[in-house]
């Protein structure tokens, strides 16, 4: 089987379009937990209020502990494509949307935010700051370090949010208690999917088009990991990136994250110019290969559809009334 002709992929992108009206695989899960996964300006406000009620709860919070808070305000880091990745425009356009991102654009998001709380910290003592740290994250930075070290390691186990903001993150993500009651099962749930023997069959046919296309790969997820690999391979280097004022790129051993401006903000680095050619010319490749992917899977891509959604009622109906109890109290 080869990449479908123009025709084929048209009547077939008609088709992919009217299937994306139907029920998806974790939509029904969504629906449970009051989450809107299937709307993604919708899932965009929803973290954004989150956010917002987590900051608030944690300035209330500061302030009983005796220090200032002021909410900080992450909405334009909690941004969700308002454009379907699960479209064929989408594939011939941004590939698979990883080195078709516009990284500068997210850099000039962090170049513009300030920390509204950056002038109050300068002006604590070396005990106050340690005091306000603790209330704020249950520790120090210090010690929030050397614990995240050990996790790391894997001495130990990453430690759990506490301080004022832990306290209003778990307070606001009221549905985590479910994934900490089903997480096994949820992840189940996908390798289930994958296991079906319909679509197995149908992920092989997919693999025989991309090979016949020139992509020799057992999936669309192995051929999308090869561009992640090979993007991470460019931008890897710290030498990838130029200084927070435009120049000569950051120097052997400098953490290319280190760029705090004065005013609380944050300088983001850039790529120098070859890097972003290395970056665009993967990118039209990428784009290639994501939109034979596309096409070659159509036909994969609702069965996988059809299967999950069964499977997911499966799931739902021998544990809905349990979510429920779990997010509604």
């Amino acid at each position: 089987e080869s990449v479908q002709p123009a025709d084929d992929v048209e009547a077939a992108q008609e088709d992919t379009d009217s299937a994306s009206n139907e029920p998806q695989f974790g939509d029904a899960v969504g629906a449970a937990l009051g989450v809107p996964l299937g709307d993604d300006d919708e899932m965009q406000e929803f973290f954004v209020q989150i956010q917002r009620d987590v900051e608030v709860a944690t300035a209330e919070c500061m302030v009983e502990q005796g220090f200032e808070y002021t909410p900080q305000d992450f909405s334009q880091f909690l941004s969700f494509d308002s454009e379907s990745t699960d479209t064929r425009d989408y594939a011939t356009t941004k590939g698979f949307g990883i080195s078709t991102q516009d990284y500068s654009e997210i850099a000039e998001r962090f170049e513009d935010y300030v920390d509204p709380n950056a002038e109050y910290v300068a002006g604590l003592s070396a005990g106050e700051l340690g005091a306000y740290q603790t209330a704020l994250r249950g520790y120090t930075d210090d010690e929030q370090a050397a614990l995240f070290a050990d996790a790391a390691d894997g001495t130990s186990d990453f430690p759990d949010p506490a301080g004022c903001a832990g306290e209003a993150q778990q307070e606001a993500f009221f549905f985590e208690g479910v994934f900490d009651e089903f997480g096994d099962e949820l992840e189940n749930l996908e390798a289930r999917v994958l296991a079906d023997q319909r679509v197995v069959d149908a992920t092989r046919q997919t693999a025989t088009c991309l090979g016949d296309a020139g992509y020799l790969v057992a999936d669309v997820d192995e051929l999308k990991s090869l561009y992640s690999e090979r993007f991470s391979e460019i931008v890897s280097d710290v030498g990838s990136f130029e200084n927070s004022e435009g120049g000569v790129a950051v120097g052997e051993g400098t953490d290319a994250s280190d760029t705090d401006s004065s005013d609380g903000g944050f300088s983001a680095p850039k790529f120098t110019s070859a890097v972003q050619q290395q970056i665009d010319e993967l990118a039209a490749e990428e784009i290639a290969a994501a939109t034979a992917a596309w096409d070659c899977g159509v036909e994969s891509r609702e069965i996988e559809r059809q299967v999950g959604v069964a499977l997911e009622q499966e799931f739902l109906a021998e544990n809905g009334a349990r979510i429920d109890e779990i997010v509604n109290g």
